[in-house]
Formats: structure tokens, sequence, C-alpha cells
């Protein structure tokens, strides 16, 4: 039997632009009818549109662990009402265009990357997604057991399993401890009508804010999130995860049959923010 050792306190980091540092960078914030816009504009051939949905794991019960990211990739990767999931994707090899979702403890994300000739084309198949996905049930039971599939294998793998070990003996009972893509158990209770109904509660303004960096006007740009995402509901304020707060160092051993020793520690940095933050991340 190879133990398995965790001990410490694990690292996080609040995450943003301080005005200061936006300025510096050339890049522009703008609030569009009540929309967080952060705008930088570059040489480079390539735009990249990220929706950020702040709240994370907050934003679900234990129960629902993975049904935000079984949502949002529904909704990138599923068609839309106007075209389905076979003919948005032969458009978006056609452009060139990639369209992807992922959730994470602290906020899930849609994202789409193209060239800046497509553009157009490629922000109204982001919006039409974002706005209007076809949700349908035979490609959210594929999403499904993709995902189910994948959560089975990090419970196999000793790496994966490590960092949960980790994750439940730190932050056991809070938000923190949930897990984002969702675990076995709680995927196979989902239903699409779950999807639709989480999905059709989660996008809102005072929730969202959209992040493009590419070569592209800022005009061009507000015309078309003017006939887009300028339309999506205020919506409550993203809500804010609890954690726990460790002082005391302490050991976790987990015997497993396996042929290696897995050894993991973590301890508190300082927040990103702060004097020490930039330091840290060297």
């Amino acid at each position: 039997m190879k133990p398995i050792l965790q001990f410490g306190i694990i690292l996080f980091c609040l995450s943003g632009l301080s005005a200061g540092t936006l300025a510096q960078s050339g890049t522009k914030e703008i609030n569009y009818e009540g929309l967080k816009i952060i705008f930088k504009k570059t040489s480079k051939e390539v735009v990249t549109a990220s929706l950020f949905i702040k709240g994370g794991t907050a934003n679900i019960t234990e129960a629902q662990q993975g049904l935000e990211d079984l949502a949002l990739s529904l909704a990138m990767s599923g068609g839309t009402k106007t075209m389905d999931k076979d003919a948005f994707a032969e458009a978006a090899d056609n452009l060139g265009t990639d369209f992807a979702a992922t959730a994470s403890k602290d906020y899930s994300r849609l994202t789409m990357t193209c060239l800046k000739d497509n553009w157009d084309k490629s922000w109204a198949m982001f919006a039409d997604a974002i706005l209007n996905p076809a949700m349908d049930e035979n490609e959210y039971q594929v999403i499904k057991n993709q995902m189910i599939s994948a959560a089975k294998q990090q419970e196999s793998d000793p790496d994966a399993y490590l960092r949960k070990l980790a994750t439940d003996g730190l932050f056991g009972g809070s938000d923190y401890a949930k897990v984002p893509n969702g675990t076995p158990a709680t995927l196979e209770t989902f239903t699409v009508a779950d999807a639709k109904k989480y999905y059709a509660a989660l996008l809102g303004k005072k929730k969202c804010f959209l992040v493009i960096v590419g070569n592209i006007d800022e005009t061009d740009l507000l015309n078309n999130i003017k006939s887009s995402l300028a339309k999506l509901p205020v919506g409550p304020e993203a809500k804010k995860p609890t954690f726990k707060s460790v002082t005391t160092s302490r050991v976790n051993i987990k015997d497993r049959n396996i042929a290696t020793n897995y050894i993991l520690g973590t301890l508190n940095a300082p927040k990103y923010f702060t004097t020490d933050g930039p330091l840290f991340e060297f």
C-alpha cells in the first residue's frame, strides 16, 4: 500500500485589472448599456472574444456540480435555434473560427477566436450561440456522456485524485470544495431541462463582462454588441464564494494500491494585488 501525502494550505489569488494597469497597457474599459467591456486593440490579425461569468462554484449547489459547465458547453457546441449543430460546425470550419466553453472555481467563460477578416460573421455566430442556443437533447446527451467519462477518468488518475484530496481537505464544506466540471454522481442526475433552466437564469450584465483582444475598431465592436449582448438582462450580482482559512499545517495520508507515492504541498500566498503578489508569481 503506497501512501499519498497532502499537507499545507492552498494558494488562491484575486484576478482583475486596476484602472492604472489598464491605462498603462493600452487596454480600455467600457461600460456599454450596463455591460462591462475590456477592450485591447492589437496589431495581430486574430481576434479573441471572451464572455466571463463571475461566481464559479458559488453559483451552484453541491447537487449541481458540473451543471454550469454542461449548460455552457451545450450552448457553444450544440448549435442555435437558427443553425443546427452540423451547420454551425461547418460554418465555423469554413471561417477558421473556434468556439469553446470552460468552467472553473471562480468563473466560467465562453470564448470565440477568429481571423480579423471574419470578425463580423464570427461574432454573429458567437452572439447567436449565447443568446439563442438550441439546447438540443441529443447533443446534450453526447456532451453529458463525455463529461461523465472525463469525471471517471479524473477519479482514477493519481494526480487528479491527489488535487481533489487537497481541495477537500482545505476547503471542505465551502464553495471551493465543489467540482466545476462535476462528478459522475452529480452528472448522472441532470436532464436537458435542468441545463435549459440553469442557462436561462445564468447570464446577466451584473454577473458578466466581455474581454476583446484584436485588431478591430471600437466603433465596429460596439455596433456588434448593440445588436446582441446589449440585450442581456441586467440580472443579479454574482455570488461571492465561501472558503475556509487554514492557519495550521496538517498532513493527510491516503493509502492506495499503486506503484508510486504522490505528494502535494500547498501553502498560503499573498493576494495578487498586494506588494508581494507579483513577486510571488516569479
